[in-house]
């Protein structure tokens, strides 16, 4: 494919490094780079746009320069254009790594990092033009655009949303995925999506790597011929998660009203039955009520309503179009495995529903009041943020003494990133989860629902916080009567409700 460019034009003030290398991550989280290359690439150009900025013209000099990204098929750039004071970087001293800490020097370190995080770092000098900088990364593995003809990713064309099955459809069978199929599902994944859906599926390589890892259960529909019609997955975080979550679920146009759908999710339940889960549960949209119905027909019943949880941008084509507000989703649960009834500590003021939730769901729990841990622990708490989504996460596994300002700290440094909705799942089995969500609640937090299974296999209360985010309720589409009911229910505690 041609590479596609973005620029910025950059002050030379620090002050703007912050906004600069929020472009860099979302360009690196775009391209699919791995964590461990995105710190590379952010601490690479960080440290390049650094230099620029102090040492590359005259104190109190105001200018700007270029920080441009190029993304290509194999790999991603960070240009820099600048035409600051003559600067000649052959000349820098390499780095050595002092013996003792009594020799250590910075001389040589920042180029020696650059060097290091980069795999291709080259300096022009353009004379009267300036200097360019390129430092470059390449991508593991290459993305469905470099591998097949543009027109081969053409968006599928609009049908009708009641196209019945025709005379003349395939017979079909459904399946595990093969390893030479994985293109196939990426082209799909675009053509249906666009570039709005996670990462990986847009790497045929990296498909094919988590149905090895175990991550991925990848079922697909296959037509006597060989083409492929649909696919869908079940996917879990971890080999070791109790739950896997239904989804990555397209159907071709042509070949939707073959009851394509059902039978891969009916392959998906057979599938979290052989791993022994305690449950699944899917993310359905609410643009529209088609994935709602599908998890209803197969025992999903709904848990949480997560607002604004999708961006702006993501594409359900002939079925909604473009969305150009953030999407809300629902949560949908069903279980397998859940043996006696759990002891669960809900929030007093949200106990009758969250009591109803368990209840549409088909799970018998004991309800009980809240108190203090019977013995002082560490809080353990897992941050992170869905660079894709513009999503935060803040997972409470155990509420020790300091939990509120642990919280509250991973709460701000998501808020500073201006993440636009922010989930927390608290422990609803232990006791101390009312006294914790009554202290999130104060800064703005709110309920969603819950997640039975949903935090290492203990049941998990879910909170959300929207960071400047505006919700237009009447735009959310539900299918079943206990959605409708909780979504009134979270209406009325929605911070701008009060307003």
């Amino acid at each position: 494919m041609d590479a596609v460019t973005t620029s910025l034009t950059i002050p030379n003030r620090l002050t703007y490094l912050r906004p600069v290398m929020a472009y860099v991550r979302e360009i690196a989280a775009l391209v699919g780079l791995s964590e461990k290359d995105r710190y590379d690439v952010e601490l690479a150009v960080e440290e390049a746009l650094a230099n620029v900025i102090e040492h590359g013209f005259e104190p109190d000099a105001l200018a700007t320069f270029e920080l441009a990204c190029e993304v290509a098929a194999t790999s991603v750039s960070f240009v820099i254009h600048e035409k600051g004071m003559p600067y000649d970087p052959n000349r820098v001293r390499d780095y050595q790594p002092p013996a003792s800490l009594s020799e250590a020097t910075t001389e040589g370190l920042g180029m020696f990092l650059i060097k290091r995080m980069m795999d291709e770092v080259s300096f022009r000098n353009l004379g009267r033009q300036g200097r360019q900088t390129r430092l470059t990364k390449r991508l593991a593995a290459k993305r469905v655009d470099g591998l097949v003809e543009p027109e081969r990713l053409s968006p599928y064309a609009k049908t009708p949303r009641d196209t019945k099955r025709s005379d003349s459809s395939p017979d079909y069978t459904v399946r595990p995925l093969r390893q030479d199929e994985a293109l196939e599902v990426s082209v799909c994944a675009y053509k249906a999506y666009g570039y709005s859906y996670e990462d990986y599926i847009y790497y045929p390589e990296r498909i094919w790597e988590l149905n090895q890892k175990g991550l991925l259960s990848s079922f697909v529909a296959v037509a006597e011929d060989g083409t492929l019609m649909g696919h869908a997955a079940l996917k879990r975080n971890a080999t070791d998660d109790v739950i896997g979550e239904y989804g990555v679920l397209f159907v071709k146009p042509e070949y939707r009203g073959a009851s394509i759908a059902g039978r891969l999710t009916e392959a998906l339940a057979a599938r979290a039955e052989t791993l022994n889960l305690c449950g699944v549960f899917a993310r359905a949209v609410t643009s529209h009520v088609v994935s709602q119905k599908l998890a209803a027909a197969h025992g999903l019943r709904d848990t949480a309503i997560l607002l604004g949880a999708l961006p702006s941008d993501v594409e359900f084509k002939s079925l909604a179009g473009l969305n150009k507000r953030r999407e809300s989703g629902l949560v949908c649960y069903r279980p397998i495995r859940r043996g006696e009834p759990r002891d669960v500590f809900p929030p007093p003021r949200h106990a009758h529903v969250i009591e109803r939730l368990y209840e549409n769901a088909g799970i018998s729990v004991n309800t009980r009041d809240g108190g203090s841990n019977d013995k002082p622990r560490q809080c353990e708490l897992h941050t992170r943020k869905i660079a894709m989504l513009n999503t935060g996460m803040i997972e409470v596994s155990a509420a020790g003494d300091d939990c509120m300002a642990e919280i509250k700290r991973a709460w701000r440094s998501l808020c500073l990133d201006k993440t636009d909705a922010i989930y927390a799942h608290l422990d609803l089995e232990d006791p101390a989860t009312p006294a914790i969500c009554s202290g999130l609640e104060d800064i703005g937090f709110f309920l969603a629902g819950i997640l039975p299974d949903g935090l290492r296999g203990r049941d998990a209360l879910i909170l959300q916080y929207l960071n400047n985010l505006r919700i237009d309720f009447d735009r959310i589409k539900l299918h079943s009567t206990a959605a409708n009911e909780l979504l009134d229910y979270i209406r009325q505690l929605e911070p701008s409700a009060k307003e």
